[in-house]
C-alpha cells in the first residue's frame, strides 16, 4: 500500500500508469536493452508510508552509462504522474552501482520491489561508504533550514530528526532498511545516547510521522531544537569519520582538490541548479565543494550566525557533489 490511509482509486491509478511505463519498456527494443532493472523503493515499497504522507520513489538501473538518455527516461516517467496529488520520482543509476553500492541501492536491494528485470546482487550495509552519513545530514538539513518561514516546519523538523537517527546508525554500521525497526535501533544506539535529549526527540518525531501526534512546540522552538541537534550530530559524525576534532576534519576536507574535469563539471552542475532553485545566477569559479565546506565551517563554528547563512547553505547542500570519500 502506497499510503498510510487507504486510497484505492489513487493507488489503482498509480499502478495503471506504472504498468504503462513497463509496457513501453517491453515494447521498445531500445528501452528494453537500456533499462536493466525497474522497481519501487523506499517506504512505499515496504508498506511503511507515514501518517503525514510519503512520496513514491521508483528505482532504475541501466545497462550502460548514458546521462542524456537517463534524463529523457526520467522526464518521460515523471510526466506520467504530473497531474496526480502525490510526488513521484525516478532514481536512475548506471551498472556501476553494483560495484560501488550506495545507501539508495542498499535500500532497494534490501526491501524494494522489482517490477521489471532482475537484480544481479544485493548490497550489504558494510559496503556502504560511511561518508554517506554526512550526506544524510545535508539532505535532511537543507530543506529544514530552508523551511524556517514555512507553516509545515513540524514536518521538515520530523524528517530532520529521523534523518539524524539514520546518519548515526549508518556511521555505526547499524543501519537497516525498515522504518520501524530502524527507529528501535536508534533508541539503543550508543551515539544517539551521547547527544543529550536526542532519543526523546527522536521518539516524538516518530510519533508525529506514524501516529499523528503533535510535537507540542511552537515554530521558533522547533527551529532552535533542529539547529541544535543538527550541529551536535554533524560534529559527532565528523569526529568519528576522521578520528579527530571536527575543525581539523574540515581543514583536511578543504585540502582535497578535484581534477580539472570534475571541477568544471561541478561548476556547470552548480550553475544549472542555482538557476533551478534560486532563479538567480550567482556564478563563481570556486568549486561548489569548497564553497560547501566553507559554509559548513561557518555554520558549525557560529550557531548564532546560521540564520544569515541559511539560504546559502541550503542552496549549496542541494547542488554540491560530495568528495568526502575516504573509504
Amino acid at each position: 500500500m502506497f499510503f498510510y490511509k487507504k486510497r484505492p482509486e489513487l493507488e489503482k491509478e498509480i499502478l495503471a500508469r506504472t504498468n504503462t511505463f513497463i509496457k513501453d519498456i517491453k515494447n521498445s527494443p531500445d528501452l528494453s536493452k537500456f533499462i536493466e532493472v525497474f522497481g519501487i523503493t523506499g517506504p512505499a515499497a515496504r508498506g511503511q508510508a507515514t501518517h503525514k504522507g510519503s512520496d513514491i520513489d521508483f528505482y532504475c538501473i541501466t545497462s550502460k552509462l548514458s546521462p542524456l538518455k537517463s534524463i529523457w527516461i526520467r522526464n518521460k516517467f515523471v510526466k506520467l504522474f504530473n497531474n496526480l496529488p502525490v510526488d513521484v520520482e525516478l532514481l536512475i543509476f548506471s551498472p556501476k552501482i553494483y560495484k560501488k553500492p550506495d545507501l539508495m541501492y542498499f535500500e532497494f536491494s534490501s526491501s524494494g520491489k522489482v517490477l521489471y528485470g532482475k537484480l544481479r546482487k544485493k548490497a550489504k550495509i558494510s559496503q556502504i561508504p560511511k561518508w554517506e552519513s554526512m550526506q544524510i545530514l545535508t539532505y535532511r538539513g537543507g530543506p529544514f533550514l530552508n523551511a524556517h518561514s514555512n507553516r509545515n516546519i513540524d514536518y521538515e523538523y520530523s524528517k530532520l530528526i529521523l534523518g539524524i537517527g539514520e546518519a548515526l546508525l549508518l556511521i555505526s554500521g547499524e543501519y537497516i532498511a525498515d522504518n520501524h525497526k530502524r527507529s528501535n535501533r536508534v533508541i539503543s544506539n550508543n551515539l544517539a545516547k551521547k547527544i543529550p535529549g536526542f532519543i526523546s526527540e527522536h521518539n516524538k518525531a516518530y510519533n508525529f510521522r506514524y501516529k499523528d501526534k503533535s510535537f507540542g512546540e511552537n515554530k521558533s522552538k522547533l527551529i532552535s531544537n533542529g539547529n541544535h541537534f543538527l550541529r551536535l550530530a554533524w560534529k559527532q559524525i565528523m569526529e568519528i569519520y576522521f578520528d579527530r576534532n571536527y575543525i581539523d576534519a574540515i581543514n583536511e576536507l578543504k585540502k582535497i582538490k578535484p581534477n580539472l574535469f570534475i571541477n568544471l563539471g561541478n561548476i556547470i552542475f552548480y550553475t544549472f541548479n542555482n538557476l533551478r532553485f534560486n532563479n538567480k545566477l550567482k556564478f563563481s569559479f570556486r568549486n561548489p565543494y569548497v564553497r560547501e565546506i566553507l559554509l559548513t565551517q561557518q555554520y558549525l563554528s557560529n550557531p548564532r550566525k546560521y540564520s544569515k547563512l541559511r539560504s546559502e547553505i541550503c542552496l549549496s547542500w542541494k547542488t554540491a557533489p560530495r568528495f568526502w570519500r575516504k573509504d
